[in-house]
């Protein structure tokens, strides 16, 4: 399988994302390979996430 390599940039919402959940929201974002909704900070950043990363998703 194929290795997706990409380097996370600073999540551009996090702020938005930490005065939502004063409200009991959360901010969300695709996973561009498999299209799961992402709400962890490091792959809303990536736009991908860990599972997917890792290859395991195609």
């Amino acid at each position: 399988m194929r290795q997706h390599n990409i380097t996370p940039e600073p999540d551009p919402v996090a702020r938005i994302d930490a005065e939502a959940r004063l409200y009991g929201a959360r901010i969300a974002t695709k996973c561009r390979v498999c299209g799961r909704w992402l709400v962890a900070p490091k792959s809303r950043a990536a736009h991908v996430g860990p599972k997917c990363q890792k290859g395991s998703v195609a």
